[in-house]
């Protein structure tokens, strides 16, 4: 083949191509053109590169120049039949009615879990009482869960199948130098006026304002549809001179379900 005849052939497969790639209403038209004139097997460029080689030696170079402005000829051809398209191969035409300037639809954030939304709304209900929300650590020492709120060591809530001690969080506790020994073992907090021994000492006695804490205990119970060793509780603490619990009992039962109840 001549050097002559096979630019000749070039030219007319970028013509037909361009042709073809213009005239593609859709991406499926498209594709279809795109196998046809690039495919790399079948497609019709590759066809002529197998001729290239009954070129002349001395023509080879400028028909090998040639064929490769021919496929980046056909190539950018695609490419702006596929911005024309807008969905690309295999898509349909863009939408005229889109308009990709407006405001994207945003996701769908989540919600708290129902048991914070109930603690977030029991705190700020007693807190337009009065109160201020306290708050303790749920991993605690013998003394605050037990010795501080006279729970003796023959008591049956000091029970170890009734605790979870914690054996990991003791060898931390040793490892940083904190005066934690065997009497004074840490353990998940299972009782419910752990904080407010921590309170009355750091709080209480200075200013001398109610507090509520909604604490967290686990028991060494089998979890069940009926049983979770996890409860939660709020609970106010009053000093004597501050409104009494039962005059804000009814206020605060009127703000949750609404309405004057009978308190007993």
């Amino acid at each position: 083949m001549s050097l002559e005849q096979f630019v000749g052939d070039l030219k007319q497969l970028v013509e037909e191509a361009k042709t073809a790639f213009g005239g593609a209403a859709s991406g499926d038209d498209l594709d279809a053109a795109r196998i046809e004139f690039l495919g790399a097997k079948k497609g019709r460029l590759k066809t002529i590169q197998k001729s290239l080689g009954s070129i002349d030696k001395a023509d080879k170079p400028t028909a090998g120049q040639q064929l490769n402005a021919t496929k980046s000829a056909i190539t950018e051809a695609f490419d702006a039949a596929k911005d024309r398209l807008g969905a690309g191969t295999g898509g349909e035409v863009a939408d005229p009615t889109f308009d990709p300037t407006l405001p994207g639809t945003g996701f769908r954030m989540g919600n708290l879990h129902p048991i914070t939304q109930t603690i977030n709304e029991l705190k700020d209900i007693m807190g337009r009482l009065g109160f201020t929300h306290a708050e303790g650590p749920e991993v605690e020492d013998d003394y605050h869960n037990f010795k501080a709120l006279n729970i003796p060591s023959s008591h049956p809530a000091r029970d170890p199948l009734d605790n979870f001690y914690l054996r990991a969080a003791q060898n931390q506790a040793d490892s940083i130098g904190e005066d934690l020994n065997e009497e004074n073992p840490l353990l998940l907090r299972s009782q419910t006026s752990t904080v407010q021994t921590r309170y009355k000492i750091v709080f209480w006695i200075c200013n001398g304002s109610p507090s509520v804490h909604v604490i967290r205990t686990v028991k060494s119970v089998f979890f069940s549809a009926q049983a979770t060793p996890s409860t939660l509780r709020m609970k106010p603490l009053t000093p004597m001179q501050c409104r009494p619990v039962y005059l804000v009992l009814p206020l605060h039962t009127a703000n949750v379900v609404g309405g004057k109840l009978p308190v007993f």
